[in-house]
């Protein structure tokens, strides 16, 4: 362990045979260069795939919508919880930055509490059906959200975006740098 915290995204998968870094998403991380941190080079669910490759917004729709309708089953699955646990025992504090159905995905992992004790959740737009049990959370939701105002309260930051251009926003980026300072401050 080589860091006290690192952080990764935790997104749906627009594409299920990919857990590659969009470039959008892998410069939106790159913003976030502290020492002490360690960028997680893929997305949920941290397995090496195809390369990532930009889908049509309607395919990537239905994938994510499959994804969160099979998410039930996830802690059934021992090789992605294995994966997750894997991802969390490489340093003492993990922040996923959780977007959309995100939330909902490690909520239905129902890890072990002193793995999940470990996490912050940072969740941008959140559509999910429940909050972690011992991991931190942060919500953010955008005024022009509708789908994740139909799917989520309470939050604690209220921006101005929909649910596409969070990482777009400054107040988010602000947010997750506030939100990275804060745990890499000694306690």
């Amino acid at each position: 362990m080589n860091s006290s915290l690192q952080i990764g995204l935790l997104t749906g998968q627009s594409n299920p045979q990919s857990c590659e870094l969009s470039p959008r998403q892998r410069r939106f991380l790159s913003q976030f260069n502290f020492p002490g941190l360690t960028l997680i080079p893929l997305n949920f669910p941290y397995s090496p795939g195809e390369p990532h490759r930009d889908m049509p917004l309607l395919r990537a729709s239905l994938a994510n919508l499959r994804q969160f309708l099979a998410a039930r089953q996830l802690h059934t699955d021992s090789a992605v919880r294995a994966a997750v646990i894997a991802v969390i025992e490489r340093a003492p504090r993990t922040l996923f930055i959780s977007g959309s159905c995100g939330l909902h995905l490690y909520n239905s992992l129902r890890l072990p509490k002193v793995i999940e004790a470990r996490v912050t959740v940072l969740a941008f737009g959140p559509v999910s059906l429940g909050v972690p049990r011992w991991s931190r959370l942060i919500a953010v939701q955008g005024r022009r959200d509708w789908l994740s105002r139909l799917f989520f309260r309470p939050v604690q930051h209220r921006i101005s975006c929909s649910h596409m251009n969070y990482l777009d926003r400054p107040e988010f980026t602000g947010i997750v740098r506030d939100t990275i300072l804060d745990q890499l401050a000694p306690n």
